[in-house]
């Protein structure tokens, strides 16, 4: 999703990228194998690449990019967030996603 564009486009499906889907029943047994080179390009994205030319204002800038949703059905988000059991940590799932929050136990 193109956060630069108005809110009433931005969601449109010609201006979303899918970078990836698992297909069921029989999903990959180890997804961080396919989530890995997403991951990677990311890291480097959030670096940013220095002097992208936008033509449409004859300028260079610095291109960087974020993944700012993921969807999923229920089973394929219990997989992606490393779920397990039917109640799992939930405190532990907020320190996976949010790496730099220090909780005491």
């Amino acid at each position: 999703m193109n956060l630069n564009l108005p809110p009433s486009i931005r969601s449109k499906r010609r201006n979303m990228l899918l970078v990836g889907f698992t297909p069921g029943p029989n999903n990959p047994k180890d997804l961080d194998s396919f989530l890995w080179p997403l991951v990677e390009e990311m890291l480097n994205l959030h670096k940013g690449i220095k002097m992208a030319w936008n033509a449409g204002v004859g300028e260079y800038f610095t291109l960087r990019a974020y993944i700012t949703i993921v969807t999923a059905d229920m089973p394929g988000r219990e997989k992606l967030m490393r779920m397990k059991g039917k109640y799992p940590n939930l405190q532990d799932i907020w320190i996976s996603v949010n790496p730099d929050i220090q909780v005491s136990h």
